[in-house]
């Protein structure tokens, strides 16, 4: 197991990367209108799915088991 030690740490670290980014970005998303009420940007609302952190996480951490099945699948 020691050979998938720092590739692992590398994808938690671009997990966590994405995640902060996506918080950053969450303040500029959502703007307040003078009744304290959400109004979300009409970019995001007509595509909620385009750049969404959760779903790039979980392409970041398949194309990572993808390449840990191929590299056990091939070698062996």
């Amino acid at each position: 197991m020691d050979i998938w030690l720092w590739p692992t740490i590398a994808v938690i670290l671009l997990i966590i990367a994405i995640g902060l980014a996506s918080i950053r970005r969450m303040d500029r998303t959502v703007a307040q209108t003078e009744n304290g009420e959400d109004m979300i940007r009409d970019e995001i609302r007509d595509h909620p799915y385009s750049l969404n952190p959760i779903l790039i996480v979980i392409g970041v951490a398949t194309v990572f088991i993808t390449i840990v099945i191929f590299y056990y699948a091939f070698t062996y």
